[in-house]
């Protein structure tokens, strides 16, 4: 089975297609939205590998991926210039693997899985570690997600002696954002 998703960055400046096979890998194809004259192109090729795009910042597109990094990476790549020798790491493969990503802002949140537990970091746009905010326990959090120019960032929480909650963390200059209990 063949499926199509399709999906605008939060500006919007693109337009991605991911051509979806039923298998764990896909191709993605994309569009300027900002260019009338522009043409659809191919971004990634192939069905071996997982891109999951998660922001950009101009024509420069955050790609959470696992092509020549098993446990994940995020690259960024010039939208024109998408070729795999072209791409730069932003955030490398570690040991543990990279549950997800997102964009808020010029910043990045990367979620693994260590020690059965939550981990969570906050990265520049340029992947230099800014902090690990503190959750409120050994547990799993997610969801964190936002826009552009949103100062903070929402996620859920959950632990086998917590219930499901959500967080909020303040994207500020605070080294050691505010947590607070949305109820």
């Amino acid at each position: 089975m063949k499926i199509n998703y399709i999906e605008t960055d939060t500006l919007p400046k693109f337009l991605f297609i991911y051509k979806i096979p039923g298998s764990t890998g896909y191709e993605v194809i994309g569009k300027k939205l900002d260019d009338p004259n522009s043409r659809f192109k191919l971004l990634f090729q192939g069905y071996d590998y997982q891109y999951n795009i998660i922001g950009n910042l101009g024509d420069t597109v955050f790609v959470n991926t696992n092509n020549g990094a098993d446990n994940f990476r995020v690259v960024a790549i010039d939208f024109e210039h998408a070729a795999k020798e072209n791409w730069k790491d932003i955030i490398p493969e570690r040991k543990q693997k990279l549950d997800y990503a997102s964009m808020i802002g010029r910043r990045i949140i990367a979620g693994y899985l260590v020690n059965a537990t939550s981990a969570i970091y906050q990265y520049t746009s340029e992947g230099k570690l800014m902090f690990s905010p503190k959750l409120p326990g050994l547990g799993t959090a997610g969801g964190f997600g936002g826009f552009q120019d949103d100062p903070y960032v929402f996620y859920d929480y959950t632990s086998f002696t917590a219930p499901p909650c959500i967080y909020t963390i303040f994207l500020g200059k605070n080294p050691y954002p505010s947590m607070i209990v949305i109820k």
